[in-house]
């Protein structure tokens, strides 16, 4: 009720618009926490309740162009097992980035990514944030209160060695990898109770298949969201 009333008695004077700008920014917050329920958060990350997610399908997800046939076949598979196993469309692979030598250097030393309003994957084999050394790939997103807006995956080619068809013993699994960091995008995160689920944070390496297959918990969160 203050709000209104220090509005109404300073119509007349230049810091109106002002207060007017502030006052409109904190009754939406207001009103945003008043109408909207708070959502089950089925292992999705949750802003003031609501679980963040893409408001539009599918997501055009940019490749990198520095990529080679077998990185890239890996993205298509693990893109279509995805569609496949949860019969809904969340991505449309384009290609058409490059992390240029400023994008590199800034990931490699500050793990920061440059906002640039487009979605990528990008196979990083030179430059890898020391803090982050351990990690198979990292995937950062962005939000605009509940609502995803840009989400970019970064695979460790620095540290490790992938395969998509002929195992190896100390190889990571790329298939198994993407599909993880791509339901990140969507914006699931780490399943830890259950170890069959693709949002496990562990993938060992080895023979495969290692998991390729949505499990009960995978497709029931994403049903939440994306049914």
């Amino acid at each position: 009720m203050s709000i209104f009333l220090i509005v109404a008695d300073d119509l007349v004077s230049m810091k109106t618009p002002l207060i007017l700008l502030v006052c409109s920014f904190f009754l939406s917050s207001c009103l945003e926490g008043i109408f909207l329920s708070p959502e089950e958060g089925c292992n999705f990350s949750q802003y003031k309740g609501q679980r963040v997610a893409w408001n539009n399908l599918p997501i055009n997800l940019f490749m990198d162009d520095g990529t080679n046939e077998l990185q890239r076949k890996a993205v298509t598979e693990a893109v279509d097992a995805i569609h496949k196993q949860h019969n809904k469309i969340f991505f449309n692979i384009v290609m058409g980035v490059t992390p240029s030598l400023k994008w590199q250097k800034a990931w490699g030393n500050s793990a920061t990514i440059e906002q640039d309003g487009k979605s990528g994957i990008y196979w990083i084999s030179t430059t890898w944030p020391k803090q982050f050394h351990s990690k198979q790939a990292i995937t950062r997103t962005r939000w605009r209160g509940a609502s995803i807006i840009e989400a970019d995956v970064i695979i460790n080619a620095s540290a490790y060695d992938f395969f998509l068809k002929v195992a190896k013993p100390s190889g990571v699994d790329l298939k198994s990898l993407y599909i993880h960091e791509l339901l990140h995008v969507v914006g699931l995160k780490h399943i830890k109770e259950d170890p069959e689920s693709v949002m496990n944070p562990v993938l060992p390496y080895g023979a495969q298949p290692q998991r390729r297959q949505l499990s009960s918990i995978d497709k029931a969160s994403l049903d939440c969201e994306y049914k």
